[in-house]
């Protein structure tokens, strides 16, 4: 029955052998360790699981499995139900379950599989042959055999690059067979204490994962980087508790610590034994905090301890836990390295010490104010300066670079333009509230002169009248009478005279013309 146990939830593959490492001997007759070698050997539908052994299931799992393996239960009462949610796509062993994904996830982003994105630097011997999935020397590439080799970039007869083709398409630095360019993030950043990657323009391959160098701060000064990892006392607890754990009272974590038992050590000795921490190194012990939940996410509460400790005449209420992990971990839930203990201070080996012993301010000094270390001990420079000390500034080259900066010259020299035009515009007007009238009277004049229209022509019509100009309306005042000065003609005219008559010629005038001589 363990063994069908562990072949349904996913551990053991279909159809393989059943596992040949040791399992503790849990009880049972013989009939129901005969009926664990008759395990079914294909995907299962969900079953009921009745646990009639004197041992728990739970139990069962935590001492069979290995430590990366184990997987954490909630159980109810004396029948547990395993629900198994496989189908015929999912293949025990080949996939991996949500649960187990979901803390491959959390793991990665708490730097934990740095060693996944990095080269063997020497593979062991094996054959080498055209389509065993390894490029080896004299090969472009290879995707396998013909009939699973799904890449359009590599020709898996011959393991070489298709024409046109600069790389194969099994790389992330290659898209359409083609090398992305050098600088192009192809690997984002997991945590806080991880650095991106960029392609360097000649591989389809991303370089391997870097992080940032032990004693680089990070979570806001309360930890700080160590093997790529960034954990605060605070983020501890609550991976242990779950959101909203914090970390226990000083006074309760250093009386736990310091007493060196089940409940508070420093960790154990190779005997076996607890050993008891120093009130300076307390925080770098055993983790302890304080939350309202009853389970913890990882083990299982084997005993609980109450006490009231007198601080200053106040009372303080501490509660320590004793977690049980399995018989196969050593050690206690003690306190990650890098946890900060104090101003300038952070656990190293279980003690608190200065944090100036993992060398990261000597490392930053060689990158001369523009990078921070790397966990190769090499400068990471900011963007616009270039390795390997950080000191040369890169000069802007590229065609976005060159464009923004033409962009932004047009619009400077529209923007000069403008305020030119407006100045002179206002300079203007204020000239010609200073001159008066004068320059008002050219401003209006100083367009060009209109030219004069074409003239016209009167039509007489047969039968009718030119008109003269119309007459001006008359006077709305009497108009005012001659003055009494002396003509132009030098005569002086006598009392009474006005206008003089008109003077008719003597020549009588000429007959009319006949009625036959107006039409001709």
């Amino acid at each position: 029955m363990r063994l069908a146990l562990l072949w349904a939830l996913g551990l053991l593959g279909a159809g393989s052998p059943l596992p040949s490492w040791p399992l503790p001997n849990i009880g049972g007759t013989e009939e129901q360790q005969a009926m664990s070698e008759k395990a079914p050997r294909g995907p299962l539908e969900p079953q009921v699981l009745q646990d009639d052994l004197p041992i728990s299931l739970k139990k069962v799992l935590q001492t069979s499995l290995p430590e990366p393996l184990r997987i954490k239960l909630e159980l109810d009462g004396d029948s547990h139900i395993l629900e198994l949610l496989q189908n015929r796509e999912l293949v025990p062993g080949l996939n991996f379950s949500n649960c187990s994904r979901q803390a491959l996830e959390k793991a990665l982003l708490d730097g934990m599989g740095s060693c996944l994105f990095e080269r063997l630097p020497n593979l062991p011997p094996m054959a080498a042959f055209c389509g065993n999935m390894f490029v080896e020397p004299g090969e472009q590439c290879d995707c396998g055999f013909p009939d699973d080799c799904t890449d359009p970039c590599c020709d898996s007869s011959t393991c070489q690059l298709r024409p046109g083709a600069q790389c194969a398409s099994d790389g992330p630095c290659c898209q359409n067979c083609q090398l992305r360019p050098s600088g192009w993030q192809c690997r984002p950043t997991r945590g806080d204490c991880d650095l991106p990657e960029f392609c360097p323009g000649d591989s389809s391959q991303c370089p391997p994962d870097i992080s940032l160098g032990d004693g680089e701060p990070c979570a806001g000064g309360q930890a700080v980087c160590m093997h790529g990892r960034c954990a605060s006392y605070a983020q501890q607890c609550q991976s242990l508790w779950g959101p909203g754990a914090q970390p226990a009272a000083p006074l309760c974590l250093q009386t736990a610590n310091t007493r060196g038992n089940a409940f508070g050590s420093c960790g154990r000795n190779p005997s076996g034994g607890y050993v008891s921490c120093t009130p300076r190194d307390a925080i770098c012990g055993q983790l302890q905090c304080q939350t309202g939940r009853t389970q913890p996410l990882l083990g299982s509460i084997q005993d609980l301890l109450w006490e009231t400790i007198d601080v200053n005449g106040t009372e303080l209420n501490c509660s320590w836990v004793h977690l049980d992990l399995g018989s196969d971990v050593a050690q206690p839930l003690l306190t990650l390295p890098g946890t900060a203990c104090g101003p300038g201070l952070v656990c190293i080996d279980h003690r608190c010490q200065r944090v100036d012993l993992l060398g990261a301010q000597e490392c930053r000094s060689k990158c001369h104010g523009h990078g921070v270390c790397d966990s190769n001990r090499h400068c990471y420079c900011e963007e616009g300066w270039a390795p390997p000390d950080c000191t040369t500034q890169l000069k802007a080259t590229s065609s976005l670079t060159t464009g923004l900066l033409l962009s932004l010259l047009v619009l400077l020299v529209l923007v000069m333009l403008g305020a030119s035009y407006w100045y002179r515009a206002r300079l203007h007007q204020r000239l010609c509230q200073l001159k008066g009238p004068t320059c008002q009277y050219r401003a209006a004049q100083s367009g060009p002169p209109e030219r004069p229209g074409p003239p016209q022509r009167a039509l007489l019509a047969r039968g009718t009248k030119s008109q003269g100009p119309a007459k001006p309306p008359p006077p709305r005042k009497p108009l005012p009478a001659d003055p009494q000065g002396r003509c132009p003609s030098g005569d002086l005219p006598g009392p009474g005279a006005g206008i003089p008559p008109l003077a008719l010629p003597s020549r009588p005038a000429p007959p009319p013309p006949t009625v036959s001589s107006l039409y001709l």
